[in-house]
């Protein structure tokens, strides 16, 4: 025995630090597998999404109603001209020739958020048919703005309420007619004057009209 430990005593000290550093390796090694590679605590993605995203239930569409919107203002809202042709209507509708754009209906209601940055509170269903006058097929990319008052305040898109309701095809035939339905957070007290501006094709149409009698916002 004094043997061996003589011998392990004038060991050269290379060995010495060779076993050290094999005990250092094999500690790491544990620890590595203990921790699961990574000493830092990391957040939980899935736990994160859920905070963030809204408790509300996606929407159900809501049935379209006609609500007949009011008699053009005296004052009409300023609506900026965009594209190559304004349209202003006379009544409750406009055409360049090609097409023919009415106000259905303007029906005030209360706009309901689903996601962040949706707004919610009063607001308009704007309801626009499109006649194709044509006879070759019309695209219905349309877009809607709605601008209110004397200063043409413009309406915030609601885009994911269910009062919604797109056209039910990207074309329109000759001599047929589509209707669609957006929505829109603007004041909506009766007699407010609203300009409604459809971006259609080459032209841009702009009908005038007041909100309707407060009574129909509690319909739906």
């Amino acid at each position: 025995m004094s043997n061996v430990l003589d011998r392990l005593r004038y060991m050269p000290r290379i060995v010495w630090f060779g076993i050290g550093g094999v005990v250092v390796v094999i500690a790491l090694v544990v620890v590595f597998v203990v921790t699961g590679g990574d000493e830092s605590p990391k957040a939980n993605p899935s736990a994160s999404a859920k905070q963030d995203s809204p408790d509300l239930a996606p929407p159900t569409p809501i049935p379209v109603e006609t609500v007949e919107p009011g008699p053009s203002p005296s004052q009409a809202p300023k609506a900026p001209e965009l594209g190559d042709s304004t349209i202003t209507a006379a009544a409750q509708e406009a055409t360049d020739g090609t097409v023919t754009v009415r106000l259905v209906s303007l029906r005030p209601i209360t706009t309901q958020a689903y996601e962040r940055g949706e707004p919610s509170g009063p607001g308009l269903a704007v309801t626009i048919q499109v006649t194709n006058n044509s006879g070759a097929d019309v695209s219905l990319l349309a877009d809607i703005n709605v601008y209110s008052g004397a200063e043409g305040r413009p309406g915030v898109s609601a885009s994911l309420d269910g009062h919604n309701s797109p056209f039910k095809s990207d074309t329109l035939a000759p001599g047929q007619s589509a209707e669609r339905t957006a929505v829109f957070a603007t004041p909506n007290t009766k007699g407010t004057a609203i300009a409604v501006q459809v971006l259609l094709g080459p032209s841009t149409f702009v009908i005038n009209a007041t909100v309707p009698d407060q009574l129909d916002k509690d319909k739906g």
